[in-house]
C-alpha cells in the first residue's frame, strides 16, 4: 500500500471514530436527560402519594369528628334518652363488675 492510501484509511478510520464518539456523546446525554426525568416523576408520585395519605387522614379525621359531633348532639337533645349502645355499655359494666377502666370506655 502506498502512503497516500495509507493515510486516506486513518483519515477514514479517525472520521468514522469521531463520527461513533459523536453518537456516544448524544446516547449518553439522552440517557442523562431520561434519568432526570424519571427521577423528577419520582419524586413527583412521592409528593402526590404523601399529599393523598394526608388528605386520607384529613378526610377521615372530619368524618369521625363529624360523628362524634352529631353523637354528643344527640346525647345532649335526649339526655333522658341515651342512646342505646350507651345503654348496652352500661349494662356490661353492671354485669361484669368491671372497674374504673370500663367506665371509661362508656365515654
Amino acid at each position: 500500500m502506498s502512503e497516500v492510501s495509507i493515510r486516506l484509511a486513518l483519515a477514514a478510520q479517525a472520521y468514522a471514530l469521531k463520527e461513533e464518539n459523536d453518537s456516544l456523546r448524544w446516547q449518553l446525554d439522552a440517557y442523562r436527560n431520561e434519568v432526570e426525568l424519571l427521577k423528577q416523576e419520582k419524586g413527583q408520585l412521592f409528593r402526590t402519594e404523601e399529599s393523598l395519605t394526608k388528605d386520607q387522614q384529613l378526610q377521615f379525621l372530619q368524618q369521625t369528628l363529624q360523628g362524634m359531633q352529631q353523637r354528643v348532639a344527640l346525647m345532649e337533645s335526649s339526655s333522658s334518652n341515651p342512646p342505646i349502645d350507651i345503654v348496652w355499655k352500661w349494662k356490661f359494666i353492671q354485669l361484669n363488675g368491671t372497674s374504673s377502666i370500663a367506665l371509661r370506655f362508656l365515654r
